[in-house]
């Protein structure tokens, strides 16, 4: 955190000059260096300093595929294959949640609303229920710790769910609980007249399907391939 950073471009200070985002040399082996040098709690090379010792084999789409699992050591496979069981049940979480939003604005707030996510759910839940299922709620403290409990109630209300899918509207206690703890005035399953007001502000189809977790892994990816080939192709 206190290293020395390399000298600024020559043309920092001045506006007459571009500048790029293009690593220079010395910028590349001092971010390198910065991230070989960090560790886990337990005091082994973090995973990524293990894919900052070769970033030209990254290419993975997730942080879980085989590109990244045959640098990472036992324990990091392991969360690993948690990450990737967590991203599923937080897939299902989202389509639950978009067809819940869809559900109030139709039923209870009388308008008109298209069926955009609900009829995406069960394609998210053919995709995903297996890992998410999978996933040993107990061990989530090991990846996450000090997660609130109304959080971790909606997970594991979620993964009951799926065990026998149904309508999804039977989880709306738990995840308007949720959302009203983490979000306030701006939740859109409270049954207020400021949730209405949010339902009504929320434009369905322009909200993305849901998606499994993705970790931040593009920016991820995005800086080894820059440590591997500045930027180029």
């Amino acid at each position: 955190m206190f290293a020395n950073l390399p000298a600024p471009p020559q043309a920092w200070n001045n506006s007459s000059e571009p500048i790029t985002f293009q690593l220079r040399e010395c910028e590349r082996s001092f971010l390198r260096r910065q991230l070989l040098t960090t560790r886990r709690a337990d005091g082994e090379p973090s995973l990524l300093a293990r894919l900052a010792t070769d970033p030209e084999k990254v290419s993975a789409t997730y942080p879980w595929n085989k590109q990244v699992l045959t640098v990472a050591d036992p324990q990091d496979r392991s969360a690993l294959e948690r990450a990737r069981r967590a991203a599923s049940l937080a897939a299902v979480g989202r389509g639950i949640y978009a067809c819940l939003v869809e559900e109030l604005r139709e039923r209870r707030d009388g308008l008109k609303t298209s069926s955009w996510h609900r009829d995406n759910l069960q394609s998210v839940i053919d995709e995903h229920r297996q890992r998410a299922l999978e996933l040993d709620m107990s061990c989530l403290g090991q990846d996450a710790p000090g997660l609130p409990g109304f959080f971790t109630a909606v997970l594991k209300e979620t993964q009951r769910w799926l065990e026998d899918a149904r309508d999804p509207m039977v989880l709306l206690p738990f995840y308007s609980v949720a959302e009203r703890r983490r979000k306030g005035n701006r939740a859109r399953l409270a049954p207020t007249p400021i949730g209405r007001q949010r339902r009504a502000e929320w434009e369905n189809e322009g909200h993305p399907l849901a998606q499994p977790l993705h970790y931040r892994w593009a920016i991820v990816k995005r800086m080894l391939v820059d440590l591997n080939n500045n930027g180029r192709g």
